[in-house]
């Protein structure tokens, strides 16, 4: 008998605990939703420009892809770049929403957008004076309405 047919009639021998040999950045599962395409759906950031569009861009792009709190937090950092980077690694955050409200009392106003949001704040025609008049000291504290905005 030949070397080889000797060999092929042997039994490969178990290796006890072996693991296939798997490239290294696919040992981690990743998030549901993050693919290349996803992560550069989103636009940088460099600490200039729409702050707030920024974040509601992100906000929309999170929901699309359905990311977690978590996922949208890494991948707000990994979007960023100069001094918003910077400002992004310095801090933890709790959640989405304290990153965006910390982000957008850093980022999100200049006195031309101030002066624009607090003009185009009216009274809504089912809002009480109470309920304006809240909403109206949300925008003075600068922090972002939730979901108001899309209204006016």
């Amino acid at each position: 008998q030949s070397s080889s047919a000797v060999a092929a009639s042997v039994p490969a021998r178990a290796v006890p605990n072996a693991q296939p040999a798997v490239p290294n950045h696919q040992q981690h599962a990743m998030p549901a939703g993050l693919t290349p395409q996803a992560l550069n759906t989103a636009d940088r950031f460099d600490g200039k420009g729409d702050a707030h569009s920024w974040v509601e861009n992100f906000n929309d792009i999170a929901s699309l892809y359905g990311w977690s709190e978590d996922t949208t937090l890494k991948v707000a950092r990994l979007r960023m770049k100069g001094s918003a980077l910077r400002w992004a690694r310095s801090r933890q955050f709790d959640s989405w929403d304290d990153f965006s409200c910390q982000f957008l009392r850093r980022f999100g106003e200049t006195k031309e957008t101030a002066i624009s949001r607090f003009e185009s704040c009216h009274q809504l025609p089912d809002e009480s004076p109470t309920e304006f008049a809240d909403r109206f000291l949300l925008l003075a504290s600068l922090r972002p309405p939730p979901r108001l905005s899309a209204q006016q």
